[in-house]
């Protein structure tokens, strides 16, 4: 009987150890060490006119959350936007997935609203999709001082805040949201899915700053693209662009939902600065 080539058999050994040890290191990768590896990324935003008042003003915006508990990368959060010293905070949708997670959302508010002068949130797809009641929502944030703003405008800081009610799931309401908006305002826009911006209509006021999350960045991206976006994303995935109305962000998000991992779109904190063009 002919003998299998010991070289051979020790190369194909090899090459299965090789392939079995890339395997455990991309899983690693991928559920360990991404999804706790935040990434900050600084944004200046030129807007024409901006009054003097506002110069210089400092926005954090936190997306997609989706809280159980806290955990180490939020304390990264915390640490950064001590540094950065923002004036106002937004949180754009998806901070949690159930009612029994709101505990953890209060918690967490409670230790960011000592860091702004506001801390805002609007709604994402999953507090409709995890039935967490408006009513119980909202007091959450208002335990720790934040506001809920749903499809309707506030006076923050100088500027004027548009809330638009997450368009995924079919809340939102542009005419409701933009209702009193006033013509000289330095308007900051906050929703959740970003493809609301693909059908605003041409007559709206434009804003200074729109922020919107929702896409987590495609969250598991294979050479640089995106293996899939929720519907919704619009033609966003990931980081600034101009609309017809006015440049927006849009944020990859902290959290995950539907799987546990991040390849290659490591967890994201804005920080965005206004500055007068």
């Amino acid at each position: 009987m002919a003998r299998r080539p010991e070289g051979k058999l020790l190369t194909r050994r090899r090459f299965a150890l090789c392939c079995g040890g890339a395997a455990v290191g991309l899983g690693v990768e991928t559920f360990v060490v991404e999804p706790r590896w935040l990434t900050v990324t600084h944004h200046t935003i030129h807007v024409r006119g901006l009054p003097e008042a506002l110069q210089g003003l400092r926005i954090a915006q936190l997306s997609d959350l989706h809280l159980s508990s806290l955990a180490s990368i939020h304390e990264r959060v915390l640490q950064e936007l001590k540094t950065f010293d923002p004036t106002l905070i937004a949180l754009t949708g998806d901070a949690v997935e159930s009612a029994d997670h709101l505990g953890a959302l209060t918690e967490l508010c409670s230790q960011l609203a000592p860091l702004a002068k506001s801390l805002v949130a609007t709604p994402g797809n999953w507090e409709y999709w995890g039935h967490v009641p408006r009513e119980a929502l909202a007091a959450a944030y208002e335990r720790s001082s934040a506001k809920l703003l749903v499809n309707q405008r506030s006076e923050q800081q100088g500027l004027e805040l548009v809330a638009i009610d997450d368009f995924c799931s079919g809340h939102s309401d542009v005419t409701a949201a933009f209702a009193g908006a006033r013509a000289d305002a330095t308007r900051l826009v906050l929703t959740h899915a970003p493809g609301i911006f693909d059908t605003l209509p041409a007559g709206l006021p434009p804003f200074a700053l729109g922020l919107a999350g929702h896409t987590h960045g495609g969250q598991l991206c294979a050479l640089g693209k995106s293996v899939w976006l929720p519907p919704g994303s619009g033609t966003y995935v990931e980081g600034q662009y101009q609309t017809q109305h006015g440049p927006i962000v849009v944020s990859r998000g902290i959290g995950m939902s539907m799987v546990a991992a991040r390849l290659t779109c490591r967890p994201q904190l804005v920080l965005i600065t206004l500055d007068r063009e």
